[in-house]
This record gives structure tokens, sequence and C-alpha cells, in this order.
């Protein structure tokens, strides 16, 4: 069992499967970072600055924000077969990415999302944040990890999620689910949570949350993505895709999500309905997995 809280157009979302061993060409320095890649981009899209409560991505930084994400990506992946070798946990591996982004000046500001707690609102927003990397082992599953990247967007932020899996002591990437091209902060996958179900012996089950940044309003929409990956191969399927209006101004952490071995719980505050005294309503939605298919229960 993994329960995992949130810290935490239409909506554009593009989800892409690798099942080959990802050998991305890189120029990787001494140190085992690609210091002008990384260096540069962040560079650039330093040099762009908007109004701090601008929901528009600026057009010169959609096609950079999908390349930093790619090559935050390569190097966690190219540190993760690294030091596979020499036993490495995640969390040291992690921490062995954090090193070599600090090794050339790249800060990882490391701290919780706080753009829709505070009050003091800066007069401009620079692109090129990195707010948090994170490695993760499940428990249940050994023999996979989890990466996540949050990359910071005016008013909000934006993760992505990396799923790599070890074949014959070489680590390659089997899923990921990121978002790019949007050309406004409400695409970005906010406010991001997951959870893992246990192996049935045939297929097991990948739950991602998020809820849509914006500069103003307690209310946004939370949206939530289930893929079935099977047991052997580690094909992944996008088996459901749902969204609902959710009220962040009742808890700290605005949902949690409850993963079974055959089922997820997800619960927060909001729907389309109010309760008589105009608050927001306590909902709660349960999915069972079914091969192929995640069941909604009757509410």
């Amino acid at each position: 069992m993994k329960m995992l809280l949130a810290r935490v157009p239409n909506i554009i979302l593009i989800l892409t499967f690798s099942f080959a061993l990802a050998t991305p060409s890189l120029s990787i320095a001494a140190n085992g970072v690609e210091k002008t890649s990384i260096s540069t981009i962040i560079n650039h899209l330093r040099k762009i600055n908007v109004s701090s409560d601008d929901p528009n991505i600026p057009l010169a930084a959609i096609p950079l924000l999908t390349e930093f994400k790619h090559k935050l990506r390569d190097l966690i992946l190219n540190t993760i077969n690294e030091t596979h070798m020499s036993g490495k946990t995640a969390f040291e591996t992690q921490r062995i990415v954090l090193e070599k982004l600090k090794g050339i000046g790249i800060k990882v500001e490391d701290k919780e999302d706080d753009t829709i707690k505070s009050d003091l609102v800066e007069p401009s927003y620079a692109y090129g944040r990195i707010l948090r990397i994170s490695i993760y082992r499940p428990a249940s599953h050994p023999d996979l990890l989890v990466a996540t990247t949050t990359i910071g967007i005016s008013c909000g932020e934006d993760t992505s999620l990396y799923l790599f899996k070890e074949r014959k002591s070489q680590w390659s990437l089997i899923l990921t689910q990121e978002v790019n091209g949007y050309n406004s902060i409400d695409a970005a996958q906010g406010l991001f949570g997951y959870g893992i179900s246990n192996d049935s012996g045939k297929y097991f089950y990948l739950v991602t949350v998020n809820i849509t940044p914006w500069c103003t309003s307690n209310w946004q929409r939370i949206r939530y993505n289930v893929f079935r990956i099977t047991s052997r191969s580690y094909e992944s399927k996008l088996i459901i895709s749902g969204k609902d209006t959710i009220y962040l101004g009742v808890e700290s952490s605005p949902y949690r999500l409850h993963v079974k071995s055959q089922s997820f719980t997800l619960k927060y505050y909001g729907g389309d309905k109010l309760n008589p005294d105009g608050t927001a309503p306590l909902k709660t939605i349960r999915y069972q997995f079914k091969g192929d298919q995640a069941l909604k229960e009757t509410e």
C-alpha cells in the first residue's frame, strides 16, 4: 500500500511511453553534468521576465521549458546508472543529482509551493527555477525508481514524473508524464501527487493527481490519471482521466490520495455543488482496478 499526500484552452496533456533502453545523446562535463546545456537553458529562461500575475507563458519560454525538463530527466537517468553499481539508495542518488547541479552553480530551492498562501507578490517573475527534485524507490517495486522534477512558472509550478525500470543492471525510462507546449499556466501540473499499487502478478497501477496553477482564486481544477502497467513487459496504458472542481482554502494539503492493490481513493473539498451554508463539501471518489479498466464506485 502506498499513500502520498499532495504537498502539496483545454488542458494539454502529453504522455509519452518509452519501452526501449533510453540512450540520450548528452554532452557531459568532467564532473558528469551537462554544464553548458543546462546552464545555458536556465540563463535564457532567466532573461524572460513577466509580471508576477501573468498567467500566459511567453512564446520564447515554451520550447525552453520543454528542453529544461528533458535535460533534468536525462541527468537523473545518467546519475541513476552511474550510481547503480555502487549500491546507492534512491535518496543518495537524489543527493548526488543535487550536488552535481550545485557544483555548476544551479540552485534547487527545495521548498513548499507558496504561491497560494503568500500575500506578498513580487512585481516580476523570472523563469528558470528548479523547485524540487525527488527520486523514490517504491517498497513494493524494488526494480523501479520514480523521479519527479518541479520547475517554477508564474503563479505556480509544473511537475513531471518519470518511471525508470532496471533491466540487466541498466536502468531505462518506461513511462513519462509531463506537459509541454502550453501557453497558459493552467495547463501545467501543479501540486502534483502520485501513488503506485502493489503488483497483482499481472498488472500494477500508477495514479497521478495535479491541480491547475493560477494567479487568483482558491477554486481550481483537480485532475487525475490512472495508468495500467503490465508486470512482465512493463507496457503502460492510460486507462482513465478525470477532473473536478476543487476548493483550496480548507486544508494545507488540498487532497488526499490513497492507492491500494486494486483500488484508489481521492478526497478533496469541492465539486459542482456547495453546502447549504456556502462552504465546499468534502468529496470522495473511489475507483476499482479491473485489468484495463478503472471502474468508478457510486457516490
